[in-house]
């Protein structure tokens, strides 16, 4: 649920929501109504920002990917290539927010396969 001083656009809203759904239950499981009701917005303008449901994975995917990607950078550039000392899941622990879903979302996305999980053990 987003806050009425939240100031992301209604397309960031969404694929938060939809991330946040994702992760919680699984893209199969959830529908566009739900992920509508979530961001409080009508299903249409879901549909007019993403196209379907198969945009919104996109997207998610594209935002999730491009997380860890920065995430990596700021690693590598603050201890050099990642080992002994910093992890990716040390970076995941003090970078996101305690109660983000990226982490509950990759562990459903390395167990769904897909697209996006090949391209993150790439």
């Amino acid at each position: 649920m987003h806050s009425t001083q939240d100031d992301r656009t209604s397309r960031a809203i969404i694929r938060d929501e939809t991330l946040r759904l994702f992760a919680a239950h699984g893209a199969d499981a959830v529908t566009v109504r739900q992920i509508a009701a979530a961001a409080h917005v009508s299903p249409a303008l879901v549909v007019r920002h993403y196209g379907s449901k198969d945009g919104l994975r996109e997207a998610v995917d594209t935002h999730v990917l491009q997380t860890l990607a920065d995430m990596l950078i700021d690693i590598t550039q603050r201890h050099g290539t990642p080992g002994v000392a910093t992890s990716l899941a040390d970076a995941l622990l003090q970078s996101l927010p305690p109660d983000s879903p990226i982490p509950r979302y990759l562990a459903r996305l390395f167990v769904e396969g897909g697209e996006a999980a090949r391209t993150m053990f790439r």
